[in-house]
């Protein structure tokens, strides 16, 4: 008399089922990868009533961007007449240190000839 399957008949009909299951979950998240591609594509080329309007500045605003502008400009002015400012010191300082040793070479050798 046979009762019950053996273990090892039973083993390939769980394998199937398995597999069976594994296939379905691939197949739904195939699905739902596709269901969301083609969300976003919609939202994508939604029609021009369903996206925001465009923000129109105002008045007030527009001027104080203006103005916010011109004051970066007046900074960045600003830091390069500095930058200028101070290469024109330092060429300056340059410039009197190399006629300090031309000097004291022009003296030395002034010195070296009275001897």
């Amino acid at each position: 008399m046979e009762t019950e399957n053996s273990p090892v008949e039973q083993a390939p009909a769980e394998v199937d089922d398995v597999e069976a299951k594994k296939a379905e979950l691939r197949r739904r998240i195939e699905e739902r990868k596709l269901k969301a591609l083609q969300d976003a594509e919609n939202a994508a080329v939604a029609s021009p009533e369903q996206q925001e309007p465009p923000k129109r500045l105002t008045a007030e605003e527009k001027k104080k961007l203006e103005e916010e502008k011109f004051w970066e400009e007046q900074r960045e002015q600003a830091k390069k007449a500095e930058d200028l400012k101070r290469q024109v010191e330092e060429r300056k300082l340059e410039v009197a240190q190399k006629k300090e040793q031309q000097q004291k070479e022009m003296e030395a050798k002034f010195w070296e000839e009275e001897r």
